[in-house]
This record gives C-alpha cells, structure tokens and sequence, in this order.
C-alpha cells in the first residue's frame, strides 16, 4: 500500500473527519487485522491534543467460533462492562469522540444458525443503543471509515491473489475516500457543496 496515502487517510480521520480536540478522549473499533492503523490514528490523535485513545480490537473469526460454540443464551447475555467501557466515557459527550474502523467479512457467520446470530446480534444491538443515541443524535464527534481485509477483499476482487486484492482494494479506498487528491480537505469540501445543491435541487423538485 502506498505509506504516504496511508498517513494522509488517518491524519484526515482525526483531524478533519472527526476534528479530535484537546483534552477529549478518542474510543476506536478495529478489526484487529487493522492494528497497525490504529496506531497510525492514535498518534495523530495525542499529536492533535487527545488526553486518552483507548482502542477496543475485534476478532471476527474468534466471533464466528464463540457464535458456533456458545449457547443462545450466552450469546444474549451481554454484560454490564461491555456497556460501560463506553459509556462511561460519555458522561459529557463533548468530552468523548469515536472512530470506527470497519472491515468485516461478510460470509463470517456463514453456515451458523441464523437464529442464534440474529438473536446475538439484537441482544447486543439494543445493549449499546444508549451509545448509538449519542452518536446518531451527533452528541460527540464520530466518523465511520473502512480499510481492507483479506476475505473482504477476495470477495470485491475474487480474480486476484489475496496480496493483490488487498491492494487493489486500498487504492479503490484511498480514491473514494479522495485521499489521492491533492488537497483531500478541499476535495472534501467541494463534494460537500456538490452534494448540498444536488439536495436542494430534489426538494425543489418535490
């Protein structure tokens, strides 16, 4: 992958997409596939002012085996801690913002019962909808952006080598998200303008 468009994407994350101010604390989901860039994002939050970058990884392929091996009711019986490691960090929401880094296999749960993967997934959906508020609400700053993993990036690119895909889909990342522009921020800002008349020509219209 191109180094220099790697460091340009993170700094834009927490500088531009989530503008970290001093003294707030970062929280950032990663895949754990993708610890190498929360890295890269917490040294430009702390460069930015950041009092505190607390990371929480994710390991979808130990998903997938505790989904297949634990009972339902396990999977539902989500903890009082796995909550409160992020709200309480929201107590003033001005003081907390959150990164989500997102790079998931599509097909991980494929073959599972359905069944016991929905009912996991409402259960935990509903535990964390106090921290979704706050986001949805744009109580605190946030920002959703996605690097590639192997199996997501086989499946975008399934004639490639898993070390080409990879690639290929860092610089279909990198192009969508105008990290190759020269200015990102203006580039940014002039999608923004495009987008915001294109909104007022649709309501005009009905």
């Amino acid at each position: 992958m191109d180094q220099a468009l790697l460091k340009t994407y993170a700094r834009f994350a927490v500088r531009n997409a989530i503008n970290v101010q001093k003294g707030q604390t970062l929280i950032i989901n990663c895949p754990i596939e993708g610890a190498f860039f929360a890295r890269m994002c917490a040294q430009e939050a702390y460069a930015a002012g950041a009092k505190d970058v607390v990371v929480h990884y994710a390991d979808e392929r130990l998903s997938r085996i505790r989904m297949e091996g634990a009972e339902k009711a396990v999977l539902e019986d989500i903890k009082p801690w796995m909550v409160d490691r992020y709200m309480e960090y929201a107590q003033n929401p001005l003081d907390v913002c959150r990164l989500a880094i997102y790079a998931e296999d599509p097909e991980i749960y494929k073959g599972l019962d359905t069944q016991k993967v929905d009912a996991a997934n409402r259960a935990y959906s509903a535990a964390l909808q106090p921290w979704r508020i706050l986001s949805m609400a744009n109580r605190m700053q946030w920002c959703v952006l996605s690097i590639p993993t192997e199996a997501w990036a086989v499946k975008v690119f399934p004639d490639k080598s898993p070390a080409d895909a990879v690639e290929s889909l860092w610089q279909a990342i990198f192009a969508t998200s105008r990290m190759d522009a020269a200015d990102p921020a203006a580039a940014w800002e002039a999608h923004i303008k495009t987008t915001a008349k294109r909104v007022d020509q649709l309501n005009a219209w009905r």
